[in-house]
Order: structure tokens, then C-alpha cells, then sequence
């Protein structure tokens, strides 16, 4: 029997065999209510406007268009949290940008996805203890909350870049250069030390010598020998390395 305490979700996929695979690892949970199951970025979007939805399911490929197009135009109804499904690692990191709860590989894991489900449910109920004051925040504007600030030092003076603003950073020897736009800093330090300062904020190596800003990748295409470009929304082009592939892969598709 369906209560005012289960959490409401909406499955959309242009696959059926991926939807089926959903709705069999949820039929036997309680407090889960499924309100809708789409396969286009059309009915998903009906949907969305006219409930208050706690979680999409949703696949990178819908039938009318990709599931990251999809949510990156929506703009009513914005689901308090997302989690994506896909045949392909290759979209994981530029999915990273909406702050996904997971991003879960065909066929769906069920203990992968039920853990994920955990994990909205105790948002959900952080929120309720929180009371009515605390406005809810969707799950793309999570990582905006907080964010660190860069001291930058240039012809005797020092200024403060916020983390958020910076697109990637580049080694260049004892240096590292910041860009943000067309804009660039230089400051003394290290790649690594840089990976460090601004670990927990939405920035990933993916070079012995390129960190980059997840937010601001656009798409990333397959290179030769394993390789990838990663292709930012100004058109910058940077490269994921073979080395650092995996590891890209697997912080994208784990983090909550």
C-alpha cells in the first residue's frame, strides 16, 4: 500500500530491457513508489511538471534524445535526485556535472542500485529533520553550496579566485596555470598539490599534467589506444589519458 512516506520515483529509459531490469530490482522494496515510466525526454517531461518527483531513474539514451540533453534543458520539475543508467562508460564523466547519486552500467546491479536508493531515502530524511525552513536544493545545485578560494598572486598584489570559477589547470614545471575563460593565473606549486587542495570539489585529473573542472566538460569522444578527448562547453579540447582512464571512470559512475 502506497504512504505519504514512500519515495517517489520516475524510471525513463529508451531501453526496455533497462526498465525492466529496474522494475524487477524494485518490486519487492518497500516505501518506493514508482509514479511514471517513460521512454521518451517528451512524456518524462509531462511528468515531471505536474509531480513532485524525489528520484529520476534515468538512461543516457531515451527515445527521442540523450538523457543528458534531456535533463540539461529541463527547467520545470527538476528531480530531487538522479541516477543514471547506460550501456557505455563514456558519458559518466560529463554526467558528473549534474551530481548524480550513482551512474550504473546495463544490466543494473541490484545491490548497486538499492544502495543507491539508500542513499536518496536518507537525504530525503535529513531534509524532513530539517524542518520546513531548509528550502529543498536540487541535486545538481548540491556542490554549489560550499566552495573554496584560490589565492593568486600577480605583480605584487593578491586577489581570490573561487574554485568554481576555474575551467582546468595545467602543469608547467614548478607552476601550474589556472584558466577560467579567457583568463589565466599562474601560480608556484604542483599538479598533485593542486589535486589535493581542491579535493571534494567537482574538479578530476585526468592527465599527469591536466586537472579539470567536471562542470564545464561537454562531451568526451574515443581517441586511439584507449585514450579520450574531453571536449569543455568553450571548446576547449584536453585529453584523458589511458592511465587515468579507469580511474575517471570509476570515480564518476561511484560518487554520491
Amino acid at each position: 500500500m502506497r504512504t505519504s512516506r514512500d519515495l517517489q520515483l520516475v524510471i525513463a529509459g529508451g531501453n526496455d530491457d533497462m526498465r525492466a531490469g529496474v522494475r524487477a530490482c524494485l518490486a519487492n522494496l518497500e516505501g518506493i513508489h514508482v509514479v511514471a515510466e517513460c521512454s521518451s525526454g517528451e512524456e518524462a517531461r509531462g511528468v515531471l511538471a505536474t509531480v513532485s518527483v524525489d528520484l529520476l531513474i534515468l538512461d543516457t539514451d531515451l527515445s527521442d534524445q540523450g538523457g543528458l540533453d534531456f535533463l540539461g534543458t529541463l527547467t520545470t520539475g527538476y528531480p530531487g535526485a538522479v541516477i543514471f543508467t547506460s550501456s557505455s562508460k563514456d558519458q559518466a564523466v560529463a554526467a558528473f556535472q549534474f551530481h548524480p547519486v550513482d551512474y550504473l552500467m546495463h544490466p543494473v546491479n541490484d545491490e548497486r542500485l538499492r544502495a543507491a536508493l539508500s542513499r536518496v531515502s536518507d537525504q530525503r530524511e535529513a531534509h524532513a529533520d530539517a524542518g520546513p525552513s531548509a528550502p529543498r536544493v536540487p541535486a545538481r545545485e548540491h556542490a554549489e553550496l560550499k566552495t573554496k578560494r584560490l589565492m593568486v598572486k600577480s605583480g605584487g598584489r593578491i586577489s581570490f579566485v573561487k574554485a568554481e570559477e576555474i575551467d582546468w589547470i595545467e602543469a608547467d614545471r614548478d607552476y601550474v596555470r589556472l584558466y577560467n575563460g579567457q583568463k589565466k593565473h599562474l601560480l608556484r606549486g604542483t599538479i598533485s598539490g593542486m589535486e589535493r587542495q581542491l579535493q571534494g570539489e567537482r574538479f578530476i585529473r585526468i592527465h599527469r599534467s591536466t586537472i579539470v573542472n567536471v562542470d564545464r566538460i561537454r562531451e568526451m569522444q574515443p581517441l586511439s589506444y584507449g585514450e579520450y578527448a574531453v571536449i569543455l562547453h568553450d571548446g576547449t579540447r584536453l585529453t584523458l589519458s589511458r592511465s587515468f582512464r579507469e580511474r575517471v571512470f570509476e570515480h564518476m559512475m561511484t560518487a554520491a
